[in-house]
């Protein structure tokens, strides 16, 4: 009798135990994007280059698993004919990834590269590149963990919520270097370019009387005066650093028109 009443509980207690598993493993279904959809179809993964290796794919869905585990569950054709499904999981930042794929390739609220340093409302402080932008949400790829410099590769993107974001810090940009460049090499052509077109003198004394002389005096001269207009140029579109406030009501929006200008 006894032996009969300890299998029963056993019995209980295993049935208890997969509800109970089965209750935390649940996965959600999500849109990769409001265009796309839940449902990746044929044309979509065509278009974006999604999932490469899976000849015949029909379709694809993807999920989120208890808040950490990307879930991508693949529909394709096997050679018979028949419908084969498969599962590929990853961490839940991948869809943070696609995500930001997806829009490059739409071109929807991208914004350059930008070196950010964001401090959440719980006093995380994260420092990367911010890829994507929205009122209610951005897209950062953190730089490089000790992990991930052995291989110098970073698959992670993190989606940050207005709600949770205190503020962030958008490190200014030098085009100094840049504009002096420009123009140096700019009056530099030109001066040489004009130089080519000019003749020898034979009056005496004369300065740059060759033809060679002119190019090469004209091409330091106009190079000289364009690289000065250049670097003032640079200098007064060069962009301070700065600290944005994040609030709740207007969620990004400070940001969006600070990066605009």
């Amino acid at each position: 009798m006894k032996k009969i009443f300890f299998i029963t509980v056993l019995i209980i207690l295993n049935i208890i135990m997969s509800v109970f598993c089965a209750a935390q493993m649940r996965d959600s279904l999500i849109q990769l994007t409001p265009q796309i959809g839940d449902t990746i179809s044929l044309s979509e993964r065509n278009y974006y280059d999604l999932f490469p290796n899976i000849q015949r794919f029909e379709y694809a869905m993807i999920y989120i698993r208890d808040d950490t585990i990307a879930v991508s569950r693949i529909t394709y054709l096997s050679e018979n004919g028949e419908f084969v499904d498969t599962v590929f999981t990853n961490n839940v930042n991948y869809i943070g990834n696609l995500r930001a794929y997806t829009r490059q390739l739409d071109n929807e609220e991208l914004v350059d590269l930008k070196s950010v340093i964001v401090t959440t409302r719980d006093g995380e402080v994260i420092k990367g590149m911010l890829t994507s932008i929205n009122q209610n949400y951005i897209i950062i790829i953190p730089d490089l963990l000790d992990d991930d410099r052995k291989t110098g590769v970073n698959d992670n993107s993190i989606t940050l919520t207005s709600d949770k974001t205190q503020s962030i810090f958008v490190e200014g940009e030098s085009y100094a270097f840049k504009g002096w460049l420009i123009g140096t090499l700019t009056g530099a052509t030109i001066g040489g370019l004009i130089g080519l077109t000019t003749e020898d003198t034979q009056s005496q004394p004369c300065f740059l009387c060759t033809r060679e002389e002119t190019t090469i005096g004209l091409g330091l001269l106009l190079g000289g005066l364009g690289g000065t207009i250049g670097l003032l140029a640079g200098i007064l579109s060069s962009t301070e650093d700065k600290t944005i406030e994040v609030d709740e009501v207007n969620g990004f929006l400070k940001l969006k028109d600070y990066l605009a200008k």
